[in-house]
This record gives structure tokens, C-alpha cells and sequence, in this order.
């Protein structure tokens, strides 16, 4: 297939397009990020594409990425900061706690921006880093959201921890808890199972102090449930396609993200019938 490949070739935005539909599996939707940011006036693009919808966790699993960008900038540089943006977006995403061996992300620069060349500790680096950030963080959610089955993206927050790492095992162990992620499909707002699946993480933390927030309204508080709202309320917070999750472990200031899914009977049904 490589001639047909080859003459398909094309700096349009519909080749783009095309690509990221042709390396789709069992995702349902094509995954496409991009944007432009000014480095020493010049303007940078960054642009990418990626497919992944099951097996996804830990550390990317079964996914695919492809992020361009015309910067010009060192490889030691360009790695540096392709590893910055993977620990907070592929790296922070779980479907199904599963994994495979199938994962790349490749991140490629050409240079035809023609901007200066620039060092780590220089603003222009950070504006890079940000741009490369956004666009792998938007890929990420994509294929959290289209995870096999889902039909919600949920957003784990972790905040106030002891450390980073700390906050990211609470919010992992909440992201690939299959009672946590059942409980969003029905739309059921069971504190108890997020408190639970958080302890399951070995993280230490004192229920008296700890936190819980579906949406904007709070449900735990000072170790007992707490209902700021009336359960309508509560209920149409998980009923959006995005239910964001905030536990505050009130014992430090550092924070963790981690996107997922919801799990549900097409899950199931989508794995059992899969054949190689």
C-alpha cells in the first residue's frame, strides 16, 4: 500500500483528516488538536492527531499520537519538553486500568517557523511548553472520552495532597475503580465509592478532613455525607457528558489530574465479541 500511501501525501488540512480517521480502530471518533502560538514574532503551529479508545493505562498502553509542529528548537529540547506534556496528558488517562504493548507518541519539528532558537530557562520555551501541553491534553480527554463503550468523560482532581505523586495515586485509584466508574454510568452519586476506592490507593489521609465535590456541590465533609444541594442537583452533575470528581485531602498543597470514563454494558459487550 505504500505507492497509494505516498501519492495520498498532502500539506492539506483534509490530509490531515484523513490520516487521523485511518489509524481509528474501535474509536467512534477522529482525535484532532491543534493551535498557534507567537515566539519571537514568529508565529508556531502544533498540531496533532491520535487514536486509542480501550487498554488504555498505564503510561499510554493502547494508544497511538503524531504531534507536528514547524518550531525551530534543539532535539534535547524538543524531547525535554515532549516528556513535560506526556506526564500530564497521556500519561494521566485511564480507560480500563488495561494495557497492551502498542503505544507511541511521536513529536517531530521542521523548523520553517524560522523563530530563534532558545534555551530552557527562556519565556519562550514555557510558551512552547504550554502550547505543546494544551495539544496533547486535548488529545488525552479525546480518547478518555471515547473510551470503548463510554458515554461520559470524567475529570479526577486530587488536590491539597502531601506531594504530587501522592495526589495522582488517589486519583488513579478512584479513576480505575470499576464501582466509581458503573456509579457515573448510572448516575448514581455514591460517595462512599470514591472515599473507598481513594483509601484502596494507599494513600494516608484523614477522613475528618477530607473533602468531597460532584461538580460544584460538596457530598462529604468532616467524615459524614453531606448533601449541599438537593439530590436532583447532584444527579445532573453526573448526568453531563463531563462529571468532574474533586477530592481534597486537605493535607498539603499539591494537586493531581487523571481523565476517564464511565463504564458500561457496551464495555463489556465490545470485548467479548472482539476477535483477533
Amino acid at each position: 500500500a505504500l505507492d497509494e500511501l505516498i501519492e495520498g501525501l498532502s500539506p492539506s488540512l483534509w490530509a490531515g483528516t484523513m490520516a487521523a480517521e485511518a489509524v481509528m480502530t474501535t474509536d467512534t471518533v477522529k482525535k484532532e488538536a491543534a493551535c498557534k502560538i507567537k515566539i519571537n514574532n514568529k508565529t508556531v503551529t502544533i498540531g496533532g492527531m491520535a487514536k486509542g479508545s480501550g487498554m488504555i493505562a498505564p503510561d499510554m498502553a493502547t494508544m497511538l499520537s503524531f504531534i507536528t509542529t514547524d518550531i525551530r528548537i534543539s532535539p534535547a529540547l524538543l524531547k525535554k519538553a515532549g516528556y513535560q506534556a506526556l506526564e500530564e496528558s497521556f500519561n494521566s488517562i485511564t480507560v480500563d486500568g488495561d494495557m497492551s504493548t502498542n503505544d507511541t507518541v511521536l513529536i517531530m519539528a521542521n523548523g520553517l517557523a524560522h523563530n530563534k532558537v532558545f534555551s530552557s530557562n527562556s519565556h519562550s520555551y514555557k510558551k512552547f511548553c504550554s502550547g505543546l501541553a494544551f495539544v496533547c491534553t486535548q488529545l488525552a480527554k479525546m480518547i478518555a472520552a471515547d473510551g470503548e463503550g463510554a458515554t461520559k468523560l470524567v475529570d479526577i482532581t486530587v488536590k491539597n495532597s502531601r506531594s504530587k505523586q501522592e495526589a495522582r495515586t488517589a486519583a488513579l485509584a478512584v479513576a480505575n475503580s470499576n464501582l466509581v466508574k458503573t456509579m457515573i454510568a448510572g448516575g448514581d452519586p455514591n460517595w462512599g465509592r470514591v472515599i473507598s476506592a481513594a483509601g484502596a490507593g494507599k494513600v494516608k489521609f484523614d477522613p475528618d478532613k477530607i473533602k468531597l465535590y460532584f461538580g460544584k456541590y460538596c457530598v462529604f465533609q468532616k467524615g459524614r455525607g453531606k448533601q449541599t444541594a438537593g439530590l436532583k442537583s447532584i444527579e445532573k452533575e453526573l448526568a453531563k457528558k463531563e462529571v468532574k470528581i474533586t477530592l481534597d485531602l486537605n493535607s498539603g498543597k499539591a494537586q493531581a489530574k487523571v481523565f476517564t470514563c464511565d463504564l458500561t454494558k457496551e464495555y463489556v459487550a465490545i470485548n467479548a465479541e472482539y476477535s483477533t
